[in-house]
């Protein structure tokens, strides 16, 4: 405890008193607690006391100016200061990816990327800066210890342990134009390349181009989403399904809208079969993974698909956010069967993008409202909303 000097007289700490009562007064407003603690310890003679107790906490982050005067004064024993919230900056989260202990959020309009811990939501840190090079950042993935985020014109690789940068991957030879998606499977990357009207393959270890696949005959035209399936590259062109040979980037074959009632497409798998979110038509299309064929066409009021959007599953359930109708339908794997459609203001959906899950829970990215709505996965029920005035 700091020493407590009886009997000094005020008059020899007039100057130190009044310069902390400033500091404090402008940190922290007239008719504070921390000001008014500070002034009650003075005023009953523990002057050295308070002021020591006020500098030694640096006054940004006070202890408590009167616990330095000794319990003989519980009255002024009020708690820390309070500190401001970090905000999590999100602008525009356009992607997610849960990594098994943290969130990663790329924030489209924002050149950032936030970090969250995935047990309650709290913010880890904001990275950002011109080393990163994020710029219209809309796809994430995380594979083994680093994440990918794709920018307008590269790729940044980081840690997941700090969020440190490894490398940005760019230049003439890469030729990203706006890519929109990003699969990670063995020991290559794979990336939708939205306005270049390619998809381009690269080794994860070192960045390295491994081919790029465009051209009329694999039917790629803006790409914007992608699942692999352990044999085959899955890609969502404006009005096709494209699939490729993971060994080597062939074409295996393509699937148009005029059978598939494919239309402005996004995709998930379950491991047996692929669905297609198709924004345009407000349906989903179920496909086999073997073989391409058509397994189901899913649609109706019921639903409440409403540009469907963004697509998860956590092996039982399909999850589909509806950006025009601020909701997230869920349906199960095995038939398609309507679960829940799950809407209202206490969500905060406010443009649903983008989804992740976790294994317990569901994040949703609300890239109007700049926030991101956490659900439990087994009934849909609301556990936060996390924005950047909460």
């Amino acid at each position: 405890m700091t020493k407590r000097l009886w009997g000094t007289p005020l008059s020899d700490w007039t100057s130190e008193i009044s310069a902390t009562q400033q500091l404090l007064l402008g940190r922290y407003g007239s008719g504070s607690k921390y000001l008014n603690a500070f002034n009650a310890a003075v005023s009953v003679g523990f002057q050295k006391a308070a002021l020591d107790g006020a500098r030694s906490a640096q006054i940004s982050e006070i202890v408590p100016v009167a616990k330095a005067c000794g319990s003989t004064h519980p009255q002024t024993f009020l708690g820390p200061a309070p500190k401001k919230k970090a905000s999590p900056d999100f602008n525009v989260p356009a992607a997610l990816v849960a990594d098994g202990s943290h969130l990663w959020v790329a924030n489209f309009n924002g050149s950032s990327v936030t970090e969250l811990n995935l047990s309650d939501g709290s913010l880890v840190r904001v990275i950002s800066g011109s080393t990163y090079d994020f710029n219209l950042s809309a796809a994430l993935v995380a594979h083994g210890s680093h994440l990918w985020v794709a920018n307008s014109n590269s790729i940044t690789e980081l840690n997941l342990s700090d969020g440190s940068l490894v490398r940005v991957i760019s230049g003439a030879s890469y030729d990203f134009s706006n890519p929109e998606a990003l699969v990670a499977y063995g020991s290559h990357l794979w990336v939708a390349n939205y306005n270049g009207g390619s998809v381009i393959e690269l080794t994860l270890s070192d960045g390295s181009l491994v081919r790029t696949i465009s051209g009329s005959t694999q039917g790629i035209t803006a790409p914007h989403a992608l699942v692999a399936d352990g044999s085959h590259l899955w890609v969502a062109n404006s009005n096709s399904i494209t699939e490729l040979n993971l060994s080597d980037g062939s074409l295996a074959r393509t699937f148009t809208s005029a059978s598939y009632h494919i239309n402005g497409p996004e995709l998930a798998s379950d491991g047996s079969t692929l669905w297609v979110a198709n924004y345009y038509s407000n349906s989903l299309t179920e496909l086999n993974l073997s073989d391409g064929s058509l397994v189901r066409t899913v649609s109706g009021a019921a639903y409440g698909f409403n540009g469907p959007d963004a697509l998860a599953s956590d092996g039982s359930h399909l999850w589909v956010a509806n950006a025009h109708s601020n909701s997230v339908t869920e349906l199960n794997l095995s038939d398609g069967s309507l679960v829940r459609t799950i809407s209202g203001s206490a969500y905060g959906f406010d443009g649903p993008d983008a989804l992740a899950t976790d294994g317990s829970h569901l994040w949703v990215a609300n890239g109007v409202g700049n926030s991101v709505t956490e659900l439990n996965l087994s009934d849909g029920s609301f556990v936060r909303t996390i924005s950047n005035a909460s």
